[in-house]
């Protein structure tokens, strides 16, 4: 990433600075922040946000990133167009810059900077960059267990892990809930507000560290009732999940939303009612009533995962995201691994829906494609 260039960090005046901007040696990002031009034009749109953000916090010591531009800083994916957000006091709040969001906020640092962050990225921005943000976060913690468990296993063949099976709870059964359930009516102050909460959620979590980050996030929306854009985190908190594995999984929970599909459930197994073999695992399953019967959750301290050991069926589709990060190894050979993957799941009856990331940047076209395969609609809440 290249460096920011100010005056203060650099041997360069203020006057020098603009003569090098002038011949385009430097790229002004904002007053008194540069970037060597080369070296910002040969970035990607999120790691040119990153950027702007840096350079902008470089030049404004009084603001903090908020929301998605403090994911974002962390890591997390950016779609383009979207703008930087900094929280502040009132007075700097209030500044103006084009394509920059200003936000009231102490410039301590919370007790849960992620329960905050979540907070802030459901409270101010849509849908699909909130879920984008939150669940990249959500993940990483989950990641972070996971590989402290991980490195202090003593792996080998002998090793084995017991695993506690539940059935999943159906769908329509939460459906119900959520039909009689106005999210917007929520009380913070209530005694059963948590319990009530989670239960209309649409989405689940792997781990116990990405729940507990959620609760968090759950009580600062009881914290700030009333306020403004808690009834929207309050909706888009429903969709935040650590299960999805690719910024093209969040975002496709946020496009079933906004068109009103069902949300799939994420990165489930699926194995031969045979022999019990695993033969792979899929992006995403809308299970028909059958199928559903005998979709399972498995809990390990490894995580919660999706087990499937049941025939398919045409009301069983399964959703599979077609990207680049997939196949940047050998291609031949993984296209012919994912071609035997999927005609041993299709011949058990499962049918396959295949999109990549312009079927979801067109939701149009993506409302077209889940229709004609039959996803089920739900209830927005």
């Amino acid at each position: 990433m290249p460096d920011i260039i100010t005056h203060s960090n650099s041997n360069l005046s203020r006057q020098a600075l603009q003569q090098q901007a002038k011949r385009r040696r430097l790229t002004r990002l904002f007053r008194g922040a540069y970037v060597n031009t080369q070296e910002y034009a040969a970035l990607t749109f999120a790691e040119q946000y990153r950027v702007r953000a840096e350079a902008f916090l470089a030049t404004h010591a009084k603001l903090r990133a908020w929301g998605i531009t403090a994911a974002a800083l962390d890591g997390a994916p950016v779609l383009s167009g979207a703008p930087l957000h900094f929280g502040g006091a009132r007075s700097h709040a209030k500044s103006k810059q084009a394509g920059c969001s200003f936000h009231e906020a102490l410039l301590v640092a919370p007790s849960d900077s992620v329960a905050q962050t979540l907070f802030e990225c459901a409270a101010t921005s849509p849908l699909p960059d909130a879920l984008l943000a939150a669940n990249h976060l959500l993940r990483r913690s989950t990641e972070k267990a996971k590989g402290s468990l991980i490195a202090s296993r003593d792996l080998d063949e002998k090793t084995t892990e017991a695993l506690v099976w539940q059935p999943v709870s159906p769908q329509n059964s939460k459906a119900s809930i959520r039909a009689a359930l106005d999210v917007g009516t929520l009380r913070g102050d209530e005694p059963n507000f948590l319990t009530t909460y989670s239960a209309v959620r649409r989405t689940g979590f792997i781990s116990p560290e990405a729940e507990l980050a959620w609760l968090g996030f759950a009580q600062l929306c009881a914290l700030h009732k009333g306020k403004r854009g808690v009834r929207k985190a309050l909706k888009t908190g429903l969709y935040f999940t650590d299960q999805a594995e690719s910024p093209a999984e969040s975002l496709l929970i946020a496009r079933c939303a906004e068109l009103g599909f069902e949300i799939p459930y994420l990165q489930v197994n699926i194995l031969d009612p045979a022999n019990g073999k695993l033969l792979g695992r899929v992006d995403g399953l809308w299970p028909s009533d059958a199928v559903l019967e005998n979709l399972y959750q498995s809990d390990s301290r490894f995580g919660r995962f999706f087990q499937c050991k049941q025939l398919g069926d045409n009301g069983s589709v399964i959703i599979e995201f077609d990207g680049r990060v997939k196949y940047q190894q050998n291609y031949s050979q993984v296209l012919e691994r994912e071609r035997r993957r999927q005609n041993a799941i299709g011949n058990l009856g499962f049918r396959f829906v295949r999109i990549d990331w312009s079927d979801l940047m067109q939701p149009e076209r993506l409302r077209r494609i889940l229709e004609a395969a039959h996803v089920p609609r739900c209830r927005q809440v």
